[in-house]
């Protein structure tokens, strides 16, 4: 190896991708083995004058797939071997002339897996014995025999594969080649599988075989050439299954045969395939009992069999269906007594048939009716005669065509009337006049129900605050834009739980303290501009670690805003204290403790300085 060999040797094998980079007159022997022992796909990079059995058998002992880089009049069965060794996937590169039994088979199975990935293999092996054994190997596996026989190829099928495979499977026998059907298996897969006569000629369909299919699913008769749907074969199927009756050529659509049908069904679906219109009739009139079958009903039957009594007596039966009947039945009888039971009918009114009248009596029937009105119904005074006539008709009005003036007399003569009639309240359109509705409610129960039916989107701040005050457990229903600091404070004093709803960048060192307070071991993520500021509740912290006693949180508050306050039992480090005063002064950041019990022993200050270390007089420390 001469230097400038070294230096490439060196060069390539430090990178994988280094060697496709070299001049072609720099890929010598020795700089290629030491790519390929780097990477043997670098044996694609090797000039073919540089090609030998040592370079091509080091990278195929790498990775035998790299046989598909070695040029075909190159490859050797020794190669060949070798490549499969290393992975049975190589098989796919190796001339079919160098295949022998024993080499597939060492490739079957350097490629087996569990999972069947392997089975691709299989379309490689032109052996049907080994094919055979893959076919074995593979059964147990996680995939099934169509995927495996999907992978061979045709033309080394055997009749014992085809045999083996359609009795495991009948789906098999659609891979089989045409020339492998005989007799024998055709009857195995259809008794197996009924609908695998799909996958035999017209020509060769007999009588034996389309009972048999018919006797494994009634669903094969579809694949019964119609000369031989004898009415003994179709009453087969039909014993088998009502719907059957679905593959009946015409000429075997009896009525006879289609009552037996609908009898053994039971359900209006099989409607679709009967050409009988009494039947049709009687099915509604014995079947047709609830919603859904009704429904059903109408959605099957066939429509030139509906007419207008058919339509009365549907929706005198589930009025619910009116939206299901067919429009030309839809008359002035039908419509005028659909509005009446439910004004919201409208909506599925032909225009034709819509009147001033027909809507007036709508309308009475339900607000909801409002929006499907005529055109020349619509308009300011028009709404404003409405809401006078019913103040709930402000329901129906467009939301945009709600105007102050609408709201007003529709709550006046609602609210206005009774303080718990809530019946317009979620359709006013004024934040304003819902405030009021608020204001006039204490109970917490009302107030959560207000909440939840306003509009989220009319919920100021103002709002929330008044409902908060009497409700805090609702904080987590107020909409996130009438989230204010004062907002969250009174959700909090309000009900001290609210605090877990409360974001984080809204918590206060004042929140923070009142539910510690009011909620034993209460826990709470605390922002560590609280956690390690100067603050009300890093205070009562210090404070209650140099009087060894705890405060409520009204006597911290007191105490923080330079009130005094009287506590029992005080220890201090200046000793023991009956009942003493506190008083903090915030400029200098003293809290003074002063022993209010007089006796004749004892009359002097106890005082606590936290500015400074005790000195000889006692007088205190800093917080």
């Amino acid at each position: 190896m001469n230097p400038q060999e070294k230096q490439d040797a060196e060069f390539v094998s430090k990178d994988k991708d280094r060697f496709m980079t070299l001049p072609g007159d720099r890929r010598t022997e020795s700089v290629s083995l030491a790519a390929i022992e780097v990477d043997p796909d670098n044996i694609r990079y090797v000039p073919e004058n540089i090609l030998n059995e040592k370079l091509m058998k080091k990278a195929l002992q790498g990775d035998g797939l790299t046989l598909e880089y070695i040029p075909d009049n190159m490859k050797t069965s020794d190669l060949c071997n070798v490549a499969v060794e290393n992975s049975g996937w190589a098989l796919q590169f190796v001339p079919e002339e160098m295949k022998t039994e024993q080499m597939c088979r060492r490739a079957l199975h350097s490629a087996y897996d569990i999972t069947g990935e392997g089975i691709e293999v299989l379309a490689f092996i032109p052996y049907p014995d080994v094919c055979m054994h893959g076919i074995k190997l593979y059964e147990n596996s996680m995939v099934n025999m169509m995927d495996i026989y999907g992978f061979i190829n045709p033309q080394i099928m055997t009749a014992e594969m085809a045999m083996y495979g359609v009795k495991d499977e009948p789906g098999v026998l659609g891979f089989i080649p045409e020339h492998l059907h005989s007799y024998e298996l055709r009857m195995e897969a259809v008794k197996g599988d009924g609908m695998r006569l799909y996958n035999i000629p017209d020509k060769d369909k007999t009588m034996e075989l389309c009972e048999a299919a018919i006797n494994s699913t009634f669903h094969s008769l579809r694949y019964v050439p119609d000369e031989m749907k004898t009415t003994e074969l179709c009453n087969q199927a039909l014993k088998k299954d009502a719907f059957a009756i679905q593959y009946f050529p015409a000429d075997k659509l009896t009525h006879e045969v289609c009552l037996e049908a609908v009898n053994t069904a039971s359900h209006p679906r099989i409607l679709s395939f009967i050409p009988f219109e009494d039947i049709h009739l009687k099915v509604f009139n014995e079947q047709c009992k609830d919603y859904s079958t009704t429904k059903e009903f109408l959605e099957n039957m066939k429509p030139d069999y509906i007419k207008q009594d058919l339509a009365y007596k549907i929706f005198e039966k589930q009025p619910e269906l009116f939206y299901n009947i067919p429009i030309q039945f839809k008359d002035k009888q039908l419509c005028e007594a659909a509005v009446k039971r439910d004004g919201s009918y409208l909506a599925h009114i032909p225009e034709s048939q819509k009147t001033k009248e027909l809507c007036e009596l709508a309308i009475k029937s339900s607000p909801y009716a409002i929006p499907y009105i005529l055109d020349e119904m619509k308009g300011e005074e028009q709404y404003r005669k409405m809401v006078k006539d019913n103040p709930k008709n402000l329901i129906g009005i467009p939301y945009e065509d709600r105007t102050d003036e609408l709201c007003r007399i529709a709550l006046d003569n609602t609210f206005g009337k009774d303080k718990n009639d809530f019946s317009v309240v979620n359709s006013v359109t004024s934040s304003q006049m819902l405030l009021e509705v608020f204001k006039a409610h204490t109970n917490p129960e009302k107030v959560d129900l207000l909440l939840h039916i306003v509009s989220h989107d009319l919920i100021t701040p103002e709002i929330a605050k008044d409902a908060l005050q009497k409700s805090g457990r609702s904080f987590h229903v107020i909409p996130q834009k009438a989230w204010t600091p004062e907002v969250a404070e009174t959700a909090v004093k309000s009900d001290p739980s609210s605090l877990g709803w409360v974001p984080s960048n809204m918590r206060t060192a004042d929140m923070i303290l009142f539910t510690k307070k009011a909620i034993e071991g209460y826990n709470i993520n605390i922002p560590e501009e609280i956690s390690k500021g100067d603050n009300i509740y890093t205070f009562h912290k210090r404070v209650e670690n140099i009087i060894n006693k705890p405060l409520s949180y009204d006597q911290h508050k007191q105490l923080y805003n330079g009130e005094s306050i009287r506590v029992k039992d005080i220890q201090t480090s200046n000793g023991f204290v009956k009942i003493g005063e506190l008083r903090y002064d915030a400029k200098s950041k003293n809290l003074n403790v002063k022993s209010v019990e007089q006796t004749t022993a004892e009359k002097q200050k106890n005082s606590i300085q936290i500015n400074k270390k005790p000195d000889r007089k006692g007088k205190g420390r800093k917080i």
